[in-house]
């Protein structure tokens, strides 16, 4: 069973108090970026301990993070769930009560956040991280084989994607924006 991240950048300018969001961002499924991000799948020198979900998330993270509680026993739709069994995950500890009409979807966990500034230092430790493995292990048997050329194309499709990332993070910054980028994982 693998690890996915669900990734969203939200923004909040200084007209009001109010998180908007920006983009659902598509970031590949990477161990080491992981335990850097959050301590997840493992941990380095370089991971950050999860910091929870903010409180304060727009409408449209909370739209994919929570499940909204019904009124009823009957089936509830996708994104709802019943009172009865908000109440049994919130038990066992898949969920957690968000407020009177949220819970936490149960297959999330772990979640965090990274201002512009943490995303920077994300991507150097990510890099420190990579060079230090590659000392570590002789890769060149691998990368001499066909199948080596997809290993690195793979690799630099995920950087790509962090970059972008970190790049929409700054571009919306300097309006002046607070940015965030606010994640959780699923397994």
């Amino acid at each position: 069973m693998g690890c996915d991240i669900h990734a969203h950048i939200e923004y909040k300018s200084g007209i009001n108090d109010k998180w908007y969001w920006f983009a659902s961002v598509s970031l590949r499924r990477d161990y080491q970026l992981f335990s850097v991000m959050a301590s997840v799948r493992g941990e380095c020198a370089y991971s950050r301990p999860p910091k929870g979900v903010p409180r304060d998330i727009s409408w449209n993270i909370a739209d994919k993070y929570l499940l909204f509680i019904v009124d009823d026993d009957a089936t509830p739709e996708e994104g709802c769930v019943t009172p009865m069994q908000a109440e049994r995950w919130i038990q066992l500890g898949h969920s957690v009560k968000w407020d009177d009409n949220h819970i936490t979807d149960p297959d999330a966990h772990t979640g965090s956040w990274l201002d512009v500034a943490e995303m920077d230092a994300v991507l150097s430790d990510l890099k420190k991280l990579q060079v230090e493995a590659a000392k570590e292990y002789d890769y060149s048997a691998w990368l001499s084989l066909e199948a080596g050329e997809e290993l690195k194309n793979d690799r630099l499709r995920r950087e790509l994607n962090l970059i972008a990332t970190a790049d929409a993070m700054k571009r919306l910054s300097s309006f002046g924006d607070e940015v965030r980028l606010v994640f959780w994982f699923d397994n």
